[in-house]
């Protein structure tokens, strides 16, 4: 009787709110958010601004350094933004299958 009633209080611990946190969407959504971050982006955009300048002033001097950085910065950030999604939605698919965190 004594196992059977230490079996019974360790199942309520473990499922009780303190010890488990419930996987909702919202909180799902801030830990793929945090655990995905931003770098992808960043660093997309610094390699687009860096690559475009110098090949843009390699053609066409500073004139086309300055076209060449905001065209390389929004292709590269666009392309870091992507792959920014895809790892947040890998975590918060993840999240929401229960699977351990």
């Amino acid at each position: 009787m004594k196992r059977l009633s230490l079996v019974l209080v360790a199942a309520m611990l473990a499922t009780s709110p303190a010890y488990a946190q419930e996987r909702t969407q919202t909180y799902c959504d801030s830990y793929a958010k945090v655990k995905s971050g931003s770098s992808a982006t960043a660093a997309g955009a610094t390699t687009g601004i860096v690559g475009g300048a110098a090949l843009g002033g390699i053609v066409n001097g500073s004139k086309g350094a300055k076209r060449g950085a905001v065209t390389g910065g929004l292709i590269g950030g666009i392309n870091g933004n992507a792959a920014d999604k895809q790892k947040y939605n890998h975590f918060y698919h993840h999240c929401l299958s229960g699977k351990a965190l």
